[in-house]
C-alpha cells in the first residue's frame, strides 16, 4: 500500500475522489438533477391542461352557436312550410271550385250527352279563376337557403301545373267568346243528321281537355299538401 494513501481507502478510491473534485471531463454533460426534470414535466402538464381547457371552451361555444343557428333555421323553415300549406289549401279550394263548375256546367250538360249521341244545348264558356298568390315567390326569396332543391322543384312543378290549367282555361274562354258566343240564340249547331256540325265539334273536345287539366292540377295540389304535412310532422 502506498504510504500516501489514506488509511482504509484504496488507491482507486483516492483517484475517483480527485476526479470528482476536478469536475466532469471535457465534453461530458453533467446529469440533470431529478428535481429539475420533475418541475419541467409538471409545468408542461399544466400548459397542456390549460390548452385543453381553452380548446374545449372555444369548441363548446362553436357547438352552442351552431345549435342555436340550426334551431333558428328550423323555426324559419317550419314557418315557411306552414305559410305554404295555407297558400296551397287556398289554391286547392279554387281549383276545386273551377273543377266543379266545369264538371256541372259543361261536362255533365254538354260533353257527356254529346258522347251519348244526344243534342245538348250549347252555351258559352265561363270559368271561375284559380289564380295563385305571390306568396311562394316571397317565401323562396327569404328562405331559399333553408329548402332543399328537390322540394323547391316540386313546388315549382305544382305551380306550373296550376298556371297551365289557368292559361288554357282563359284561352278557351276567349275562344268561346269569339266563336261560340256570337252564334248563341240564332244559330243551329246541329246538322240535319242530328250531329254537331263539323265546325263546332272542337268545343266538346276542348271542354274535355280543360277537365283533364283541372284533374291534374287537383292531383298536384293533393300531393304537395301531403308532402307539406309530412315535412311539418318530421321537421
Amino acid at each position: 500500500m502506498d504510504q500516501n494513501t489514506p488509511q482504509g481507502h484504496t488507491a482507486a478510491d483516492v483517484r475517483q475522489a480527485e476526479a470528482d473534485a476536478e469536475g466532469p471531463s471535457e465534453g461530458i454533460e453533467p446529469r440533470a438533477k431529478p428535481e429539475g426534470r420533475y418541475r419541467f414535466a409538471k409545468r408542461a402538464g399544466s400548459l397542456l391542461i390549460e390548452l385543453l381547457v381553452v380548446f374545449a371552451g372555444v369548441y363548446g361555444a362553436f357547438l352552442l352557436d351552431r345549435l342555436q343557428e340550426e334551431q333558428r333555421d328550423a323555426t324559419r323553415r317550419t314557418a315557411i312550410y306552414q305559410a305554404l300549406k295555407i297558400d296551397v289549401e287556398r289554391t286547392k279550394r279554387r281549383i276545386q271550385w273551377h273543377r266543379d263548375w266545369l264538371e256541372t256546367k259543361y261536362i255533365e250538360t254538354i260533353v257527356q250527352p254529346y258522347e251519348r249521341g244526344e243534342q245538348p244545348t250549347i252555351v258559352g264558356l265561363w270559368l271561375p279563376s284559380a289564380s295563385q298568390s305571390g306568396a311562394w315567390s316571397a317565401m323562396v326569396e327569404v328562405g331559399v337557403d333553408l329548402l332543399d332543391p328537390a322540394f323547391i322543384q316540386e313546388v315549382e312543378s305544382h305551380r306550373a301545373t296550376v298556371q297551365f290549367m289557368m292559361d288554357q282555361s282563359n284561352r278557351a274562354v276567349q275562344l268561346s267568346d269569339t266563336r261560340i258566343g256570337p252564334l248563341l240564340g240564332e244559330h243551329d249547331f246541329y246538322g240535319d243528321d242530328g250531329r254537331l256540325l263539323l265546325r263546332h265539334r272542337w268545343y266538346p273536345q276542348l271542354l274535355g281537355y280543360l277537365a283533364g287539366n283541372a284533374d291534374r292540377a287537383a292531383d298536384s295540389a293533393e300531393r304537395l299538401e301531403a308532402e307539406l304535412e309530412r315535412r311539418l310532422k318530421n321537421d
